[in-house]
């Protein structure tokens, strides 16, 4: 997952749930170890952010293959345990690790509130080996801070969202990264998008202004209810 140098930078962030390291995390957390989606099991396979991705890289996407082939719109997580095992397509870091999530999954009450969750989820994270055996690069490196946040965040939310089901702390936990915008720091690029809020201030070299109108520049005022208009 080599950083590649980037011509421009758009300063909008975007949903923390699209960043392919959370939306792995989210993927993984939504399986079944009795019937999941066959590309939610064919994601894991084939996912950076698991145990043993680069070293078993070529037998995964085998193992991939037979699993198509097979034509199964659901998968068991056993019987994809027993190809890992197959001739020709051997996985057994990705077994192993699955043995691990299986055992710790049929551990996990069936409901318990958002702070204990938290713990369940990184144990299951953690038993696949997530996020993987390369180092981080710099935004995934931020972006995993900004997944603890939105853990603890969700965590957080014991007061109000009471006992929840698997399924239900799941979703909290996607609406929550989806709700968070993520954009990486530091990001040193020949051409800037910018806002005018991000612009303001700013000197450049060249500078093209789009979507100039009238009913856009000056942009439409937005007074504050709580304040007298005189004031604003």
């Amino acid at each position: 997952r080599p950083e590649l140098s980037r011509l421009f930078h758009v300063s909008a962030g975007e949903p923390l749930s699209m960043r392919p390291l959370v939306a792995s995390a989210l993927s993984f957390l939504g399986l079944s170890p009795r019937l999941s989606e066959w590309d939610r099991v064919s994601e894991l396979i084939l996912s950076p952010y698991v145990a043993g991705a680069v070293t078993e890289r070529a037998n995964r996407g085998l193992l991939d293959a037979r699993m198509r082939r097979a034509g199964e719109m659901q998968v068991a997580m056993t019987a994809a345990r027993r190809l890992c095992r197959e001739a020709g397509c051997a996985c057994p870091v990705l077994d192993n690790a699955r043995g691990k999530w299986i055992r710790l999954h049929d551990r996990i009450p069936a409901t318990q509130p958002a702070a204990a969750w938290s713990r369940t989820f990184s144990a299951l994270l953690e038993s696949l080996g997530w996020p993987g055996e390369q180092p981080v690069t710099t935004v995934e490196y931020r972006t995993g801070e900004a997944w603890n946040r939105a853990v603890s965040q969700f965590a957080a939310t014991d007061a109000f969202a009471g006992a929840l089901s698997m399924g239900e702390a799941v979703s909290l936990l996607g609406r929550i990264a989806a709700e968070t915008a993520f954009q990486p720091e530091g990001n040193e690029t020949p051409v800037a998008v910018l806002g005018t809020l991000e612009a303001s201030g700013l000197h450049f070299d060249h500078l093209w202004v789009a979507g100039l109108h009238d009913e856009a520049w000056p942009g439409p005022p937005k007074p504050n209810p709580f304040l007298s208009i005189r004031m604003q």
